[in-house]
């Protein structure tokens, strides 16, 4: 478990040197559509903070956009049995993630942070698919490029690059980009089990 996370962690200097986290500002983007077209994730930004050792300075928060793709697809969202527990995912089982430091609907996730942690973003009304969530804990906040992100429980939504399958869970307890990164309960509390 130590080690997968070490190895995800170890890999975020990678992804920001690539997209531009040297001390001088560049623009990258990413973008991914899931499998099932449940929705869209994408990411860009500029940065100018680098990394250190094995943590991760980003431009979270910054005034640049993080999203650069518009959703061509309405957002999915299921429960997944995982070793931790039920949690929240896309409607093609890939895990879903909240950041502590978003204390509102709004994300704080942008720039570099962005491109590891890319928005579960959506066209129109995100929806649920089979049993165990609560609809009214569903709903979207307006990213600083106008693109919609699904929250739940109030939790602006977020995959990880280190997931590279369905059901994979590398991202629980990271604490990177200026925060916890955490697994949804079917709540929408935050699963604190490591």
């Amino acid at each position: 478990m130590l080690r997968t996370r070490l190895v995800a962690l170890a890999a975020i200097p990678c992804i920001v040197a690539a997209c531009g986290g040297s001390s001088s500002s560049t623009t990258s983007s990413s973008s991914t559509t899931s499998a099932a077209g449940t929705g869209t994730t994408a990411a860009s930004g500029s940065s100018t903070s680098g990394t250190s050792g094995s943590s991760t300075s980003a431009a979270s928060g910054s005034s640049t956009s993080a999203a650069s793709a518009t959703a061509t697809t309405t957002a999915k969202l299921m429960v997944a049995t995982t070793k931790f527990g039920k949690a929240v995912t896309d409607a093609n089982g890939k895990t879903l993630y909240l950041f502590k430091p978003d204390t509102t609907t709004k994300s704080t996730c942008y720039g570099t942070c962005a491109v590891a942690w890319p928005p579960l973003l959506t066209k129109g009304t995100p929806t649920i698919e089979g049993t165990g969530l609560d609809k009214s804990k569903l709903g979207v906040t307006k990213r600083s490029d106008g693109t919609l992100q699904v929250t739940y429980g109030g939790h602006p939504l977020y995959f990880f690059i280190g997931d590279k399958s369905k059901g994979a869970i590398t991202g629980q307890n990271i604490n990177a980009n200026g925060g916890l990164w955490l697994l949804v309960e079917p709540n929408g509390a935050a699963d604190t089990k490591a």
